[in-house]
């Protein structure tokens, strides 16, 4: 996710930028914003912004630096509506029993119900990151994500890196607890009761998300569940019309 940075007297193209922030901004705007077409509408506009503050940039701070800083600010304003949520809030709802899953899987067509599980497991994941508060998400996923080094984060910031380095350690006992004791998909032996539990048995889902635990022994779990389902590239046509111009 972190670039070395360019030159100051050769900054990166677009194109460059590109390549390398793609997915890690998707990812991080997706996970920050729960309802998925705000998400989607802030990956846009965090290109937006590059592409408008790209001939200003002239190499003085790492590119990663700028990018993460032009994403903070746009995905804090575009989630101001959005709440946040308690462990105990969180735990309480995946506690209920929910017999509508079956339902909705069965109006799925057949082809179609292991991606459908992938969807709403993935927005599921999401939603358990809304435990944290936007400051401390912020820094989790820059961190869980893309191993962002805390210097850097609290440059982001604009705070202290023991700041920082104190807020991951918080937030990641926290979310990892969380996902101990109640998520399925991190621990098959989980309570929660979510609408998701019977179809991920009825899709047969072991070959897929059930083997995340396994995986999480070796690499993170958002790591390991982001490599499942990989984002769309919801800005490419923003680059195109930006190279046709």
């Amino acid at each position: 996710m972190a670039a070395e940075g360019w030159p100051a007297a050769v900054a990166p193209s677009l194109e460059e930028l590109y390549r390398e922030f793609q997915l890690p901004v998707s990812r991080l705007c997706r996970r920050m914003i729960a309802e998925r077409e705000s998400a989607e509408d802030a990956a846009q506009e965090v290109w937006l912004e590059i592409v408008k503050g790209l001939p200003s940039l002239e190499g003085r701070s790492k590119a990663s630096t700028w990018v993460w800083t032009i994403a903070r600010r746009t995905i804090f304003r575009c989630r101001r509506r959005e709440r946040t949520y308690s462990t105990r809030f969180l735990r309480e709802l995946f506690a209920l029993r929910d017999p509508d899953g079956l339902d909705e899987l069965e109006r799925v067509p057949v082809e179609d119900r292991q991606a459908w599980v992938r969807i709403q497991c993935d927005e599921c994941l999401t939603g358990i990151m809304h435990c944290l508060r936007d400051e401390d998400r912020f820094v989790y996923l820059l961190r869980e994500l893309g191993a962002l080094p805390y210097a850097e984060i609290a440059q982001v910031l604009e705070r202290e890196e023991a700041a920082v380095r104190k807020s991951f350690s918080r937030s990641s006992a926290k979310i990892r607890r969380f996902l101990s004791g109640n998520c399925i998909l991190y621990n098959p032996k989980g309570d929660c009761h979510c609408k998701l539990r019977e179809p991920l048995r009825r899709v047969d889902a072991e070959g897929e998300y059930l083997k995340v635990a396994e995986l999480a022994r070796r690499m993170t779990f958002l790591e390991a569940a982001e490599n499942f389902h990989p984002p769309k590239e919801y800005w490419k046509g923003l680059l195109e019309s930006h190279k046709a111009s």
